[in-house]
């Protein structure tokens, strides 16, 4: 069973996410800054990370590194 982490400061976006995955064969887990994302990777063996673009105190682009970089990575934003 693959493990996916959503992270997005929007609890609407996190929700949608669960519910569209929710019929797959995944374990979910949500994160909503990249601090709650990391501790999450480093209790879980994390497969995929959805992950905002832009959040407060870490941003998509700077998590392209440590533990993220070890993972495979779908970015997103909803800003233009």
């Amino acid at each position: 069973m693959a493990r996916i982490l959503i992270c997005d400061d929007d609890p609407d976006i996190v929700a949608a996410l669960k519910i569209y995955l929710s019929n797959e064969d995944y374990e979910l887990y949500s994160a909503s800054t990249g601090r709650e994302a990391i501790e999450s990777i480093r209790n879980n063996k994390i497969d995929l990370v959805l992950m905002d673009i832009m959040m407060p105190e870490m941003d998509g682009y700077s998590r392209n590194d440590g533990y993220f970089a070890q993972r495979q990575r779908i970015y997103r934003t909803s800003g233009c």
